[in-house]
C-alpha cells in the first residue's frame, strides 16, 4: 500500500514542479546523505502497524478490522545557493513538506481510504546521529502517517496475489520517475 502511495506522491509532486525526486524506501545505509535533496517514502519497520475497529460494517465481504499502515516521508532538503544558511534549507522543506501532505491527501482520494498525520517536523543533528554537526549543509523534515486499509474475511486469492519466491537486490529502493516507470 506504501509503494502505491509513493507512486501517486511522485506524480503528484511532478505535476506541481516540485524538483526533489521521490524515492521509495528504505534507502541502502551507503545512500543516505545529506548532499542529495530528495523525498524517501516508505513503510515503517518495527511492529508500527495497528488494527482498531473498522469504520464500516461491510457485510459483502465482512470487514472485521482496519489496518492502520504506519509509513514516513522523509525530505532531503539541500538549497543550491553557494554558502546557504539553515533558514534557506528550511524554506525549501517547509515547501516540499506542504507539498507532500496535500499530495498524501490525494493518495488517500484515489486509493479510496482515509490518511493521518501522526507527527511531522525537522529532525534535530542528534536525531541524525550528527552531534558533532558544526554547519548544516541541509535539513531533514519527517512526516509519519498512517493510511487506513480494510480487513476483509476471505480466502487466499491465489491468482490476485502473486507470492515472490526470491528476494532481489531490485526489490529494496525503487527509484520512482515522473511516467510511473521505476
Amino acid at each position: 500500500m506504501i509503494y502505491d502511495v509513493a507512486k501517486i506522491v511522485a506524480e503528484e509532486l511532478a505535476a506541481r514542479d516540485c524538483p526533489l525526486r521521490v524515492i521509495y524506501g528504505p534507502e541502502r545505509l551507503s545512500d543516505v546523505s545529506l548532499t542529495d535533496s530528495r523525498i524517501v517514502i516508505e513503510r515503517v519497520r518495527g511492529r508500527s502497524d495497528s488494527y482498531v475497529a473498522p469504520r464500516s460494517g461491510r457485510n459483502n465481504p465482512p470487514r472485521r478490522a482496519d489496518c492502520l499502515v504506519a509509513g514516513t516521508a522523509t525530505i532531503y532538503a539541500r538549497s543550491g545557493v553557494a554558502g546557504a544558511r539553515i533558514e534557506e534549507h528550511e524554506a525549501i522543506a517547509d515547501q516540499a513538506a506542504d507539498l507532500v501532505y496535500v499530495a498524501l491527501k490525494t493518495a488517500a482520494n484515489q486509493l479510496l481510504t482515509t490518511v493521518e498525520v501522526i507527527s511531522a517536523g525537522l529532525l534535530s543533528a542528534a536525531d541524525l546521529g550528527l552531534d558533532d554537526l558544526e554547519s548544516w549543509p541541509a535539513v531533514v523534515y519527517e512526516i509519519g502517517f498512517s493510511f487506513r486499509r480494510g480487513v476483509n474475511d476471505l480466502i487466499w486469492d491465489t491468482d490476485s496475489r502473486p507470492v515472490q519466491t526470491e528476494f532481489t537486490v531490485e526489490t529494496i529502493g525503487v527509484c520512482i520517475v515522473a511516467d510511473g516507470n521505476s
